[in-house]
């Protein structure tokens, strides 16, 4: 296992919940980013509840981390959030909207040499009938 800069090298460090709004949990978004014994390289949130009222920097005011989100326009809940690490090299990509019941956000993580990963991070609200698995299946695709 070979270390750099606190990032293990070809492994990322990473944390996913369905968060149900950070607005009323930063308190414990706080912790989660600045804890020093688990120290996350990329984290995601799906149902983030964020709007425009909630700049990055009140997310994350320490600056550690590139914030990455799609708020759901319309609405209450939904939203997706992702906090990568300013240590690591990090780039949104656009993609075409697969469908607006969809919240996404796409990035890449380059590492030196040809090493890349791609994210997609996406939340859509739950739901079993035809139309519904048409969704799932564009997206697989």
């Amino acid at each position: 296992m070979t270390v750099r800069g606190g990032l293990v090298k070809d492994k990322l460090q990473c944390f996913l919940a369905n968060a149900r709004s950070l607005k009323n949990k930063l308190p414990e978004l706080y912790h989660i980013l600045y804890d020093e014994t688990t120290v996350y390289d990329c984290l995601f949130f799906t149902e983030s509840w964020l709007n425009n009222c909630m700049p990055d920097s009140l997310l994350d005011p320490r600056g550690k981390y590139t914030i990455i989100r799609n708020d759901r326009r319309s609405g209450n809940g939904g939203g997706v959030c992702a906090f990568v690490s300013k240590k690591l090299r990090c780039f949104p990509v656009s993609l075409s909207p697969v469908n607006v019941d969809i919240d996404l956000v796409c990035f890449d993580i380059v590492f030196c040499g040809p090493s890349k990963y791609r994210f997609i991070l996406f939340y859509r609200p739950p739901g079993t009938d035809l139309a519904d698995r048409h969704v799932a299946n564009s997206l697989c695709n």
